[in-house]
């Protein structure tokens, strides 16, 4: 099984390794958190334990979860791009074959200046680990917090449509959480959170006032799904 990951690995990152973690020393052991050493400590558990993890937003994210209880085969540490993630093999139910999603390392999650605008319970997930995504696309999933961003960052070729009147939104306190790859995302308002948001489309009017969980549960559920 490692093999085929690191032979998957090769195809999307430079010089990846998957390690255990009686492989790493004192040091090294010192950058990852608690959490991770925990998950990662007795081998023959990792599965169950990772699922207790996953299991804290089973209210909010309960397609996802239940999904990950169901096919999840695999949970493996990988170092690459000059950090350590989780990456979690999921048995595709369509035709078999292993899906890959990584989930970075948290360690230093709490120095970035939008930890504090997310909602409570996104920070707890980013507390389990910085995002969680499919690893070949690097969508269809919660993005590394590094990558989230303002929606006024970006020009939008939907604004450019005279008949759309995006004034009564305020792209400037949208922070983008999720990307589909396809021009599609999931953002939430920096000040009222997960009760203010919406799915934004760069060439399509977004759908306002969403139910924020409950899009993101379906959306990455999807996924699973190709």
């Amino acid at each position: 099984m490692e093999n085929v990951l690191i032979n998957f690995l090769d195809d999307y990152v430079e010089e990846p390794s998957v390690l255990l973690l009686s492989d790493l020393n004192e040091i090294e052991k010192k950058r990852l958190p608690q959490s991770w050493i925990n998950i990662l400590s007795n081998e023959n558990k990792k599965l169950d334990t990772i699922k207790k993890e996953w299991s804290q937003f089973k209210d909010e994210l309960s397609l996802v979860y239940e999904y990950i209880c169901d096919n999840l085969i695999s949970l493996d540490l990988a170092f690459f791009d000059e950090n350590y993630h989780l990456i979690y093999g999921l048995k595709s139910t369509n035709d078999g074959e292993i899906l890959y999603y990584q989930g970075s390392n948290p360690k230093n999650i709490l120095k970035h200046n939008d930890f504090n605008k997310m909602p409570e319970q996104l920070k707890k997930f980013y507390n389990l680990q910085n995002g969680w995504f499919y690893l070949a696309s690097g969508t269809m999933g919660i993005m590394p917090i590094e990558e989230t961003f303002h929606l006024n960052e970006y020009d939008w070729e939907i604004l450019e449509n005279s008949a759309f009147d995006s004034s009564s939104i305020n792209l400037k306190n949208n922070i983008a959480i999720f990307s589909n790859g396809m021009g599609g995302h999931i953002s939430f308002d920096e000040r009222l959170g997960e009760l203010k948001s919406m799915t934004w489309w760069s060439e399509e009017e977004p759908t306002l006032d969403i139910d924020f969980w409950s899009v993101l549960d379906t959306w990455i559920r999807l996924g699973f799904d190709g």
